[in-house]
């Protein structure tokens, strides 16, 4: 089909009535709520550990106000996994099960609108649509469902993936860029401020395992509209739309499948099944 055909196709799609959302059913509205409330205590209990340590600059402080307000603290070290790089282990205290362990960080896009942005590049059927350049070797995209939408996150912490969500975050009132792997001058106390930061955006370094040996899940949700910017502040993730940020409308979540309890000389990688991905697909899908 030409580019003018596919064209004229949706201009005649486009004159139809949206179709109507289904209902949500009333045990999915619970879930939602639960974990909706469950990020609000998350992100508070954060807020509380930057206010215990922040009298002082010593990373020790950091970790003592984690443990006495979110109750675990998360660290990134060498996988358990041969060959899997770094991974995420809690390293002392404990999360009960369906709690938030940290969330996934990046940039947000509509799928649907990505693949039809996608399809509308190529000029006519003889020439393939270029896919954008950071979804090329990137295996930190994630695909999650929200609101009866697919959203695209891109996790990638570096190159072209950061100086997008940058790019978006200069529109936004407030975000939680910790997790970028940018080159900054050495600023040991900066560095050490954002540790407890830092602790909301490790849901992009979590490692794969199957199902059986999986101690977390990815999930999303709306962002509650009533969130203080106080709070806000401290998520990872932005939705592109029109070149300018959306806050409020999903957040990506890591939540526990079980109780994790640790002690500080035995710690635990968290893994996540990232379930079975599609070559021609973009992300892994959940």
């Amino acid at each position: 089909m030409s580019a003018v055909l596919r064209l004229a196709a949706r201009l005649g799609q486009a004159l139809l009535p949206p179709p109507r959302p289904a209902p949500i059913p009333p045990l999915e509205l619970e879930r939602i709520a639960h974990l909706q409330a469950q990020l609000v205590h998350y992100l508070q209990r954060l807020r509380a550990a930057e206010e215990q340590c922040r009298a002082g600059n010593e990373t020790s402080a950091a970790r003592a106000a984690l443990l006495a307000t979110v109750g675990f603290e998360l660290e990134l070290r060498a996988s358990s996994i041969p060959g899997a790089g770094r991974g995420v282990f809690m390293t002392a205290g404990s999360c009960p099960d369906t709690a938030v362990l940290t969330l996934y960080p990046g940039l947000i896009r509509d799928l649907s609108s990505f693949v039809t942005e996608v399809d509308t590049s190529a000029p006519d059927e003889a020439f393939a649509p270029i896919p954008p350049s950071f979804t090329l070797n990137n295996s930190y995209l994630l695909q999650l469902c929200c609101r009866g939408r697919t959203w695209l996150v891109d996790g990638r912490p570096c190159g072209v993936s950061a100086r997008n969500f940058l790019g978006v975050a200069a529109g936004s009132s407030a975000v939680n860029s910790s997790w970028l792997e940018l080159e900054q001058p050495g600023n040991v106390e900066k560095r050490q401020a954002g540790l407890i930061a830092k602790q909301a955006a490790l849901g992009n370094m979590v490692n794969h395992c199957n199902e059986a040996g999986a101690s977390a899940a990815f999930d999303m949700i709306p962002l509650p509209n009533s969130l203080p910017l106080s709070l806000r502040r401290l998520l990872p993730s932005l939705t592109a739309c029109a070149n300018r940020a959306e806050e409020g409308l999903c957040v990506p979540l890591l939540v526990a499948r079980r109780h994790i309890s640790v002690q500080p000389s035995d710690p635990v990688e968290l893994l996540v099944d990232y379930g079975v991905t599609n070559p021609n697909a973009l992300g892994y899908h959940l």
